[in-house]
């Protein structure tokens, strides 16, 4: 439920919906410190996005 949840922010975005489904294959996305990367990830392209719409 909760990889469910954090899928979804990424759902728009094949890349990362096709990277997501091959490392939930592999189980190398239940890895903790892979958790930590992607939540990181998902705060820093969050933060981006927010800097580039203010910059516009």
């Amino acid at each position: 439920m909760l990889s469910e949840i954090l899928v979804k922010p990424f759902a728009s975005n094949n890349r990362y919906s096709s990277d997501e489904s091959s490392y939930k294959d592999s189980g190398r996305f239940f890895n903790p410190l892979w958790f930590k990367f992607k939540v990181f990830n998902f705060v820093v392209l969050r933060f981006l996005q927010e800097v580039q719409y203010l910059d516009h």
